[in-house]
């Protein structure tokens, strides 16, 4: 057991506290990955990148290193206590259980030895209002206990650290790591926070929760006021070996605002022989920045570049801007000249190919001049300024791309991946770390060269032939479940595809007129594909690409590294259809079989005219009209929302006197069938792909004359009307379900003489 307290040392203005530990041995170390002291470098021990992403781990992960790395935890202090121990001079045998010696050490007048139980870090449980913790429950989880792995989570969510930061902090800062039966006052100080080397701990920053909580807020804290400490990023600091003066000081540039803090925290830099010496120590030596940079190396991986966040988005065409699209990037004075700067403007912008690279790294080429983006001089600095060049396949010429989870994107360099592209004050586009002030996402928008038409389609699956897109049941229930089926030629099977001018993606349509919706409200693997209401969210539209074996993928607006997906590729009628990572597999290939209804066009002079005494049939005058249901004498036809938009659905609506409601009856004699125009939007009632299918979506549609908008309106002996389609007089306008409440739909059904088949109309 570790019986040494904790200090530290404090260098910075205001409120830092900064931590100090020497010649610390490493405890359960794991398999290391290739990383050795070598790779240390002083001015970036870690990348921005890296050190500021709190998505990197779940609870579940964090609890699970904690169960990998931890010892087996001697909670109730049953075994052997070991050699070596000693209480007033007197030998302790070895084979003393831990729960006597700590009794024996007791009775000495050691108080901080206590009676178990003793709770090792991986069943760490705290209540972080009362701070109750397992110790006082003697080991019983009592309601409003969080574990430690949850503490720590949640801590990175809020101030935006790395849990794997503060997961190597834990151990390189406290003596709770590798210790199987700790006692209560170890977790005082676990991150070390609050003690400075000259002065006692402050109590008030005591335990677990505290100092996790606490810490991450410094490393937030610095980050947000980085300009107000000693060491400053993007210069040239002098950072002592040791704090033996006489040790001598390095010179270290410091790249990022991650090893900024990391020196405020622990304000010292590893000599040579430091280095070479790991795990152990050396004169003049300091030890915290070197253990930080191994102990995260051997259980995570490397500190620089953030492989874990890179994205796989289509090769085709962009506009890039801000993410606000105040400003579009643009080779200066639109020049093809090599070496020309890239700038942000207010106007139009460049188109950029992303061209992708063997290694998932993108080559950016400007499609007016066919050069591509460069960083001069092939080195990564602050400030760089980037400019269009011959392609020459240099690590200058290949860029990386990353996303947040906001539907921005960042582009880095490949030269060191904490470098992105960025805006300086002047418009210039130049690289800065991730994570600085100017580092701010951009807008990546598709530049679509050959649209799909707007129609109807089957989407069939690349995976198996007839393997079809299916609404579930057909229904048209908020929700309603997207899944695989084989082909049978019903509506269900039927999707409008149609572009959206006003975001530059597409819009996926059931017969009922809901929205393809990727569920949640972010984008995610895994998230359901089901039928919504269209409310023109990101998860809601989806980027359509070709390849050159005309297989169609649909990829996410909220994140064009995500792709509808068959879950798990599985070709078998009711397989679940989802949103996944873009992995260019058949699973996410589709095909599209356009639905081309037999449309009936009726020019006026192929018909034969009727007789004049026929003609005096008409059974409603020409003119504007409430149409009102049967089912419920305030109950009337409407376009949802009133909406000008081709394919806005209409649907049954509670009187309001609005020109959704209203309609112009247009008789055309030569076929006895009437036009259904609403004057507002000027789109005529219209059935969804003329289908004369039960179920069939009625929406509004610009006027085409075609049977899909033509409708014989009958009077019946009760003295209401009835709707015929003119594609087949054996189907009508219907109110979807007989249903009585404003928003239910209007749709195409087989004359069954019901009141949600009837009509009567109010003259305007």
């Amino acid at each position: 057991m570790k019986q040494k307290a904790l200090r530290f040392s404090s260098i910075a203005a205001g409120i830092a506290f900064l931590a100090v530990f020497f010649g610390a041995a490493i405890n359960n170390t794991p398999d290391t990955n290739a990383i050795s002291t070598a790779d240390f470098k002083a001015g970036n021990i870690i990348d921005d990148a890296v050190f500021y992403n709190k998505n990197t781990m779940t609870v579940a992960d964090i609890q699970a290193h904690l169960n990998r790395y931890m010892p087996a935890c001697d909670t109730w202090g049953t075994g052997p206590v070991g050699s070596g121990r000693y209480i007033n001079g007197k030998a302790i045998p070895a084979s003393t259980t831990r729960a006597d010696y700590a009794r024996q050490m007791r009775a000495a007048g050691k108080t901080r030895y206590h009676e178990p139980p003793y709770i090792c870090v991986q069943n760490y449980y705290e209540n972080p209002t009362t701070h109750e913790t397992l110790y006082d429950t003697k080991n019983v989880i009592k309601e409003g206990m969080i574990s430690a792995a949850q503490i720590i989570y949640d801590a990175a969510q809020k101030y935006n650290v790395n849990p794997q930061v503060l997961l190597v902090l834990l151990k390189k800062e406290s003596y709770v790591w590798g210790d199987n039966w700790p006692l209560r006052d170890e977790y005082n100080t676990v991150m070390g926070y609050a003690c400075p080397d000259n002065a006692p701990c402050d109590t008030k920053y005591f335990g677990f929760y505290n100092q996790v909580e606490t810490s991450a807020w410094q490393l937030n804290y610095y980050k947000e006021h980085i300009y107000s400490y000693n060491y400053r990023p993007y210069a040239t600091n002098y950072i002592f070996y040791s704090p033996d003066a006489s040790c001598g000081r390095k010179e270290v540039y410091l790249e990022n605002l991650a090893t900024t803090s990391l020196y405020i925290y622990t304000p010292y830099t590893p000599n040579d022989a430091a280095l070479r010496n790991y795990p152990g120590t050396a004169t003049c030596g300091s030890y915290g920045n070197r253990n930080f940079f191994m102990y995260f190396a051997e259980w995570f991986g490397d500190t620089h570049g953030f492989n874990a966040e890179k994205k796989t988005i289509p090769s085709i065409s962009y506009t890039i801007s801000d993410a606000e699209a105040k400003k579009t990037l643009a080779i200066a004075d639109n020049s093809k000249a090599a070496g020309a700067k890239l700038i942000a403007v207010d106007n139009n912008g460049s188109t950029f190919e992303l061209k992708t690279n063997s290694d998932k790294s993108y080559t950016i080429v400007n499609s007016a001049s066919n050069m591509v983006l460069d960083v001069p001089g092939g080195s990564a600095i602050v400030g760089a300024e980037i400019q269009q060049w011959t392609s020459n396949s240099t690590p200058a010429q290949r860029w990386y791309i990353y996303s947040d989870s906001n539907g921005g994107y960042y582009i880095a360099s490949s030269l060191s991946p904490s470098y992105v592209l960025s805006t300086n004050e002047e418009g210039k586009i130049v690289l800065d770390i991730y994570g600085s002030q100017n580092s701010k996402p951009l807008s990546l928008k598709p530049v679509i060269n050959e649209k799909v038409k707007d129609g109807t389609y089957v989407l069939e699956s690349a995976l198996k032939e007839n393997l079809v897109l299916d609404l579930g049941g057909n229904s048209s229930a908020e929700g309603a479940n997207i899944n695989m089926y084989a082909a049978n030629d019903t509506v269900a099977q039927d999707y409008v595809i149609s572009y959206d001018e006003k975001t530059g993606y597409y819009v996926i349509k059931s017969n009922h007129n809901k929205a393809l919706t990727a569920n949640g409200t972010t984008i995610k693997a895994g998230s359901n594909i089901q039928a919504n209401t269209d409310k023109a969210e990101c998860t809601q539209r989806f980027l359509i690409v070709k390849d050159e074996k005309d297989n169609y993928t649909f990829y996410s607006s909220c994140d064009l590294s995500f792709a509808i997906d068959v879950a798990g590729g599985v070709a078998n009628n009711g397989t679940n259809v989802q949103i996944w990572t873009s992995n260019n597999t058949p699973s996410q290939q589709w095909h599209l079989k356009e639905k081309k209804a037999v449309i009936e066009e009726t020019p006026v002079n192929e018909e034969p005219a009727l007789e004049p005494e026929e003609q005096k049939k008409q059974p409603l005058e020409d003119g504007h009209y409430v149409i009102h249901s049967a089912l419920r004498s305030d109950y009337v036809v409407d376009i949802a929302g009133g909406s000008t938009a081709n394919g806005a659905n209409i649907q049954m609506w509670a009187k309001n006197n609005t020109v959704a409601q209203i309609f112009n009856l247009k008789y055309n004699a030569e076929i006895d069938a009437y036009l259904i125009v609403n004057p507002h939007s000027n789109h005529a009632v219209d059935l969804l792909g003329a289908s004369t299918k039960s179920g069939t979506n009625i929406h509004a549609h610009s006027v085409n004359y075609t049977c899909a908008q033509y409708w014989k309106i009958k009077k019946k002996d009760n003295g209401y009307f009835a709707i015929f389609s003119f594609c087949s007089d054996d189907y009508v306008l219907d109110v979807a379900g007989g249903g009585t409440s404003s928003g239910t739909n209007l749709w195409l059904y087989a004359t069954n003489n019901t009141k949600a088949q009837e009509w009567s109309f109010e003259k305007k």
